[in-house]
């Protein structure tokens, strides 16, 4: 009797998320948060992150300071040392699009990967690529070496249109979203009007 072989179970793709997690916790950090649980509950997929914690607390956001070259050193170290041994098919990356400092950053993680030849898929979460363009013409080089090669995940219309000058491809367009989870269920008696009344909801956000 001739047993026949068992096929092998397919490889699984290899993700590398490199994003700012909390803390400190604001909306870039939180959706951030959003993408790497989703992603890691994906079956197909192998997904390791190195996350950027370049921030203590909120008021260190945006501002220099040597400890973060540390940090930055830090990182890169680490970057090196895992892509030595594993490769993925993609480095999932949240890019800072204004901000000298921030820029200097990315670009400088970026080079890193580069050395790897891993290409990236960038996630923007911000305006700023046109405005850099426009007051300091020499940042299209940078813009084009950091999104050269690069597929980009936009919010929207308006940030796609943002990237005009810097990056030659088209975007994906890509709103952001939260977890549909259904509302707390609320004691009829307890409120005036009972369970008729409708939830009142008051959103305060930037607007794009």
């Amino acid at each position: 009797m001739t047993v026949a072989p068992t096929a092998a179970a397919p490889r699984r793709r290899r993700l590398l998320m490199l994003l700012q997690l909390p803390p400190p916790l604001h909306g870039h950090s939180f959706m951030n948060q959003l993408a790497v649980q989703a992603l890691e509950g994906c079956a197909d997929l192998e997904v390791r992150v190195v996350p950027l914690h370049f921030n203590a607390d909120m008021t260190r956001i945006g501002r220099f300071s040597p400890a973060k070259i540390l940090v930055l050193l830090r990182t890169a170290a680490r970057l090196v040392r895992l892509l030595a041994g594993w490769r993925p098919e993609r480095v999932y990356f949240t890019p800072c699009a204004r901000g000298r400092w921030a820029l200097a950053r990315d670009a400088a993680l970026i080079a890193v990967v580069r050395l790897f030849r891993v290409p990236f898929l960038h996630h923007l979460h911000g305006l700023g690529v046109r405005a850099g363009l426009r007051r300091r013409p020499w940042m299209r080089r940078l813009f084009r070496f950091m999104f050269r090669g690069s597929e980009v995940i936009c919010l929207g219309r308006i940030q796609a249109g943002d990237l005009e000058g810097a990056f030659n491809g088209t975007p994906f367009v890509l709103p952001n979203g939260i977890p549909d989870e259904p509302p707390p269920e609320r004691d009829a008696g307890g409120d005036a009007g009972g369970g008729s009344r409708p939830v009142r909801i008051l959103y305060l956000s930037h607007l794009m």
